[in-house]
């Protein structure tokens, strides 16, 4: 029934089914337009299967949660057991993909052995937090939440040190100061480096995973490769931050490609993104270039006035040629 209404929103939701197509246009460019119609359609179908999932989700007693738990499939479980041997904490990282809020639980429910803490946005900045902490305050749960702000960075190095398991959400919904641009399908997008940052100081494994419908009535939990820390050498800290985020996009850009339609950010994917830049021809073609960039920069009041005042000095420098 989620499936009939998913494909009944596609035909009649006629202004989301564009915005969602021009979004997959710029992601696929090598895709005909037969192919990106039948993506469209799978998002959409996608989307309301979720929906109908998070509701079972927040009415499941213990046991019934259990029992679908049960019927997962899991794969790469030997990743996340050679960085318990090795005496490793972990940064368990996944996008907002497929049932990413099942494979939490899971998570939770079997791989506590040190506390598995999931580290996000508080209510005030995110409008799925209160559901999020609907689910992962169940009695039998063992969940711990740790909110995105300095406290609560300060309490992920503490649990990394202690060897805990760390989940995280790299694809950010919105721009921060805190966020940094890297290559993601064709484009220059919005990531969370905190995964790094904390990575890097605590020499845990950061183990990229993915959990979604199996196409019949279960899930697949997957856990990827641990991403290599690569050595310090003579590179900055920010360099080896923004080296590992990259790194971890174009891990998660594999998984994306590859089942695009259980990614939950397609529509504003072009908001959150700017295109890789040409360089410009002129000056005045510069100016246009940063005065095309207010969206994006508005919410991190440094860069946007360093920007402002770039594109004052080049207007008046333009106006004198």
């Amino acid at each position: 029934m989620a499936g009939f209404r998913g494909r009944i929103e596609h035909v009649f939701c006629a202004g989301r089914r564009r915005n969602i197509a021009d979004n997959l246009r710029a992601a696929f460019r090598e895709k005909t337009e037969g192919e990106i119609a039948g993506i469209c359609r799978k998002i959409f179908v996608a989307t309301e299967r979720g929906r109908v999932e998070q509701r079972r989700l927040e009415r499941l007693s213990d046991p019934g949660l259990r029992r679908i738990f049960d019927r997962m499939e899991l794969r790469g479980q030997a990743h996340l057991e050679a960085a318990g041997r090795e005496g490793r904490p972990v940064i368990l990282v996944t996008p907002h993909y497929g049932s990413f809020m099942l494979g939490a639980l899971r998570v939770a429910a079997d791989y506590a052995r040190h506390g598995v803490y999931f580290f996000y946005n508080p209510p005030e900045r995110n409008a799925y937090a209160e559901t999020s902490n609907r689910l992962l305050d169940r009695p039998a749960s063992n969940c711990h939440k740790i909110y995105n702000n300095l406290h609560g960075v300060k309490t992920a190095l503490k649990v990394l040190k202690g060897q805990g398991t760390l989940c995280m959400m790299p694809d950010l919904i919105s721009v921060t100061t805190s966020g940094v641009y890297v290559p993601f399908c064709g484009r220059f997008f919005t990531a969370m480096a905190g995964i790094a940052f904390l990575a890097l100081r605590s020499d845990a494994a950061v183990i990229p995973a993915y959990c979604y419908p199996d196409g019949g009535s279960g899930h697949l939990l997957e856990f990827r490769p641990p991403l290599d820390l690569a050595p310090a050498g003579e590179k900055t800290d920010e360099d080896r931050v923004y080296e590992l985020t990259a790194r971890l996009f174009r891990e998660l850009e594999r998984q994306i490609t590859l089942r695009p339609e259980h990614w939950r950010y397609w529509h504003i994917y072009l908001k959150r993104s700017i295109p890789f830049p040409t360089p410009p021809a002129s000056p005045g073609d510069l100016l246009a270039q940063l005065e095309g960039c207010d969206a994006m920069v508005a919410q991190d009041e440094l860069l946007a006035e360093a920007i402002r005042q770039w594109r004052e000095g080049l207007r008046e420098k333009y106006a004198a040629i």
